[in-house]
């Protein structure tokens, strides 16, 4: 990512200010009934993040949290692209025109069809795994119907790929999370999330 400057900017400035409160992590999901049901299923970060996403666009995530945080929340997910304008992602290609698409990895990522194949299989699996999650998530909502987070919740498989989506194009990765045995030790918030979203921060 980069950014075009019209004055001078210093090694340091600061440019954007965006509290912590107002970050979405896959932790934020967790405090909730079905984001801790989601993760005793096994959810992955991202699932949750996308949780996180859903709930935050319709003003649900922490409702115990000041109004104007709520608000910038919704209106961050409101500048996110619309489904409709995602069909140039690998989540949303259709995989059946498989000689199609063959030509148009070749054709963006310049790669020979052999490479453009394993391209093309990594896209594939990628759509599977997205999939269970959304099974997943199904699952969860279906058992806990009688909250509101799961009413928010009972999307489509099109709106959960578009969750997805965002999460993996806008996420930014945690330099500072605790992993492997050292995980759920944390003393801080979001110290064992891997990712987390940045409310206007992911231009």
């Amino acid at each position: 990512r980069g950014l075009v400057a019209l004055r001078d900017v210093w090694e340091g400035q600061e440019l954007l200010f965006v509290p912590n409160s107002a970050i979405l992590w896959p932790s934020k999901a967790r405090e909730l009934r079905i984001g801790e049901d989601l993760a005793a299923r096994g959810a992955s970060q991202g699932c949750l993040l996308a949780v996180c996403l859903l709930l935050a666009e319709k003003g649900l995530l922490d409702t115990s949290e000041p109004s104007q945080l709520l608000k910038l929340r919704e209106c961050y997910a409101a500048t996110l692209p619309p489904v409709e304008d995602c069909g140039h992602f690998p989540l949303f290609w259709d995989l059946e025109r498989s000689a199609d698409l063959l030509a148009e990895v070749e054709r963006c990522f310049c790669v020979a069809q052999p490479a453009a194949a394993v391209v093309f299989e990594a896209i594939e699996q990628l759509q599977e795994r997205i999939d269970a999650e959304y099974q997943l998530l199904r699952a969860s909502v279906a058992s806990l119907r009688s909250s509101r987070e799961a009413e928010a919740l009972d999307v489509s498989r099109e709106r959960y790929f578009w969750a997805r989506t965002m999460v993996l194009s806008r996420s930014f990765s945690n330099p500072n999370a605790v992993v492997g045995e050292e995980q759920g030790r944390g003393g801080g918030y979001g110290d064992d999330d891997q990712m987390f979203l940045v409310p206007f921060a992911d231009l």
